[in-house]
């Protein structure tokens, strides 16, 4: 199994009630080992799947990951290590982790891609909020709120040209910055060349 296909494995294996969370890389500048959408599963037994970084930053990853499931509120950490990073860590036992866990499943064993929106900055008063997400699923459902109109031109375009970017959307009082993902069938020999500048 590939990394994607391991923490959808561990996320079906957490017990009812047990907590957990997810860190998603959603912007790197530089050098960094890994690029967005590099994820990470952290139980509240210290258990990991995946990796975020090449290690210079997964035990503090690991410790703010610990405050995310006792609070339930989900932070945005920089990180600069070869490379600015950005990592969302966001509390695993919510719906919207469940549906990109499905998602992750489905586009596993399709040859169709999905996408995936996620809101990692929030800047002036707006309704949008850190780690609002809607997801495209292979067979063109979609789940999830368009609160900017335009993201949904902007989702179908990360399919059609099988690319993930970064967008800033302006809102009447400020921004926001959105990380969008294309989430494809793993290729059989996973290329590690793809994490590094």
């Amino acid at each position: 199994m590939n990394e994607a296909q391991n923490i959808v494995a561990a996320f079906r294996r957490l017990k009812r009630g047990e907590r957990a969370a997810l860190a998603t890389v959603v912007s790197a500048e530089g050098s960094s080992y890994r690029r967005p959408g590099a994820r990470m599963l952290i139980t509240e037994s210290g258990e990991t799947t995946g990796l975020v970084s090449a290690g210079c930053f997964e035990r503090d990853v690991c410790e703010r990951a610990a405050k995310v499931m006792l609070t339930g509120e989900p932070a945005l950490v920089e990180y600069d290590c070869d490379g600015v990073v950005h990592v969302l860590i966001e509390p695993a036992t919510n719906e919207r982790v469940a549906g990109l866990m499905q998602l992750l499943a489905e586009c596993a064993e399709s040859d169709i891609s999905g996408a995936i929106t996620t809101v990692f900055h929030v800047a002036g008063d707006t309704e949008t909020t850190i780690g609002t997400t809607t997801l495209l699923y292979p067979d063109g459902t979609i789940d999830g709120e368009f609160t900017i109109p335009s993201m949904f031109d902007d989702l179908i375009a990360v399919v059609t040209t099988t690319s993930s970017t970064i967008k800033r959307y302006e809102t009447q009082d400020g921004y926001v910055d959105v990380f969008l993902e294309l989430i494809s069938r793993p290729q059989r020999h996973e290329d590690t060349s793809q994490y590094l500048n």
